[in-house]
């Protein structure tokens, strides 16, 4: 790039020249019928390369767009971050790859996803979902502009490779309604208990805490007047962490419950904080029980298969 500086020229004349084409293709829409929607396709290179989401100023892009359309295919974005890891890994970076992708991981926000030997099989998380989404609505923050956020459904893959299927498409959706409720119920806090829940919890825990979260929701649902009032953000994340420990349905709808009471008159109200502690316990003897039964039939399973050897 320093050798060679009419590169970083070029690319910069494509983009400008794209969104001179884009401006362009919405007045001539909105000349013809004023109602008609306009907006664009941000393709997936936003997600991998850390230098394209910096040309893409969606700030810029509000005035001319009615929504933007943000590619964030969690399924086949394994397969394709590992391409361009191994592409660029060959060529301008020379470090170790699984550096390369941690280096990536840690310039894009992504949190924990897989190592780069399992990141096709395995593809990205809903997690990664969440952060792309974050980021191009805080930088929609004050415009007009619809966030259509792409999710994976039925994209190709090579063979042998991640493949999109009901429950992982089920997991996004359920994780982005989840947000939204904790959105409601802590507002101006929204950012605060997502970074704290997402950035402590493993990918099973966050997925106990979002079925904890929903049930709270599908609780409020029936109480128009409770489902209006707010939480304190300390204390949903208190019972967002602790009950994430538990995988007894069960005991998700008592957390849900918790969750769902919790929502006050006063946003600063704790008084919920001594169910808090009660069920956790409650959760922790559950889990040493259910770890114990494991480990025992385990045993008795070896035992047996001793006896027939």
């Amino acid at each position: 790039m320093l050798r060679y500086p009419e590169l970083l020229a070029w690319e910069d004349l494509w983009t400008s020249s794209l969104r001179e084409a884009e401006k362009a293709i919405y007045n001539r829409v909105k000349s013809v019928n004023a109602k008609l929607g306009v907006g664009w396709h941000i393709w997936h290179n936003n997600s991998f390369n850390p230098i394209y989401p910096a040309e893409q100023d969606l700030a810029e892009m509000a005035p001319y767009s009615d929504f933007l359309k943000v590619v964030m295919y969690q399924n086949c974005a394994g397969e394709r971050m590992a391409d361009y890891i191994n592409s660029v890994g060959s060529t301008y970076f020379s470090d170790p790859k699984q550096e390369l992708l941690d280096f990536h991981y840690r310039v894009l926000d992504y949190g924990s996803e897989a190592s780069l030997k399992d990141l096709p099989t395995v593809g990205f998380s809903a997690d990664y979902v969440y952060r792309e989404t974050k980021r191009a609505r805080e930088a929609l923050r004050g415009s007009k502009t619809r966030l259509w956020p792409g999710i994976d459904i039925d994209i190709p893959t090579a063979s042998g490779n991640s493949k999109c299927t009901p429950d992982r498409t089920k997991a996004v959706v359920r994780l982005v309604e989840a947000v939204a409720f904790l959105s409601r119920i802590c507002p101006g806090e929204a950012e605060k208990v997502g970074q704290l829940v997402l950035g402590r919890l493993s990918r099973h825990k966050l997925a106990n805490a979002v079925a904890i979260a929903l049930k709270a929701e599908n609780r409020l649902a029936d109480d128009p007047v409770t489902g209006r009032q707010p939480a304190n953000p300390d204390l949903v994340v208190r019972i967002l962490e602790d009950g994430s420990s538990t995988d007894e349905d069960w005991l998700k709808d008592f957390w849900g419950g918790l969750l769902a009471t919790s929502c006050t008159v006063d946003a600063n109200d704790q008084s919920s904080l001594i169910f808090v502690e009660s069920f956790s316990k409650l959760t922790t003897s559950l889990s040493r029980i259910r770890f114990n039964l494991r480990e025992a039939a385990a045993l008795q399973t070896k035992k047996a298969r001793a006896k027939r050897d």
